[in-house]
């Protein structure tokens, strides 16, 4: 199985600025704040994703980052709570695990 394009999204959160992988699915853009992590087999999936492509972003150049979130992402919401303007899940069924490449 081919692994995702993944790319890197800026996003403030609380007081911190946070460095969070982002991939495309199902013709959205969604981050991935944690991963699920199989070192013996070499596989990952996301533990969670958030939507953010009907959120204020900017496209970057992708030296190093793919975009910055023009407004904060709540810690909750990162956390994996649902709060109305977000669009969380949880162990996302993306298709399957893939390789371990980032």
């Amino acid at each position: 199985m081919n692994a995702p394009n993944i790319k890197k999204a800026i996003v403030a959160s609380g007081s911190k600025i946070l460095k969070l992988d982002a991939i495309e699915f199902d013709n959205k853009l969604w981050l991935v704040p944690e991963w699920y992590v199989n070192a013996k087999e070499g596989l990952t999936s996301p533990v969670r994703i958030i939507r953010f492509d009907h959120l204020r972003y900017q496209q970057l150049d992708g030296k190093p980052y793919h975009f910055q979130l023009n407004d904060p992402i709540p810690e909750d919401v990162l956390d994996g709570k649902t709060i109305d303007k977000y669009e969380v899940h949880e162990n996302p069924d993306i298709g399957g695990k893939y390789y371990l490449s980032h």
